[in-house]
């Protein structure tokens, strides 16, 4: 089974080192927008200037973060995400979400088989639903 995992995951994932793939039962692959990167980069980076992440945490945060990047399938952000991303998904999506929603959309139409959408934010799910994707919320919420 493929899972398509938002960028809230997988930064609560680094930065809290949460067994984020225990709430994907029998997942082998996971793939994620390379967007991804940008948001765990720029979220560590931000947390290490508000003096929220130092020391030990902004190490064990880093290694994750590195470690992460060799276990995920990175889905390119190129023109025919981008054009998804513009188009409506039937309900209210915030930009960086349409793009996550764009990108899984764009990989099972390329894969031919279905992807679940994992995120742990409820707006973003609504609207991956809308847009005809499989959800799992981290809460473990199947729609």
């Amino acid at each position: 089974m493929r899972h398509y995992v938002d960028s809230s995951v997988l930064v609560a994932h680094v930065l809290t080192g949460a067994p984020w793939l225990a709430h994907l039962p029998s997942a082998d692959t996971v793939t994620c927008s390379e967007l991804m990167a940008v948001e765990v980069a720029r979220t560590i980076d931000r947390l290490t200037h508000e003096g929220r992440l130092a020391g030990d945490a902004l190490d064990a945060a880093l290694r994750r973060a590195s470690a992460l990047l060799g276990m995920v399938e990175l889905i390119p952000v190129e023109a025919a995400v981008l054009d998804a991303a513009r188009q409506s998904f039937g309900a209210p999506v915030k930009t960086l979400d349409a793009i996550h929603i764009a990108s899984a959309l764009t990989a099972q139409l390329r894969l031919g088989e279905s992807l679940t959408f994992v995120t742990m934010d409820r707006q973003q799910a609504r609207g991956a639903e809308a847009a005809g994707l499989g959800v799992l919320t981290l809460d473990g919420t199947q729609r």
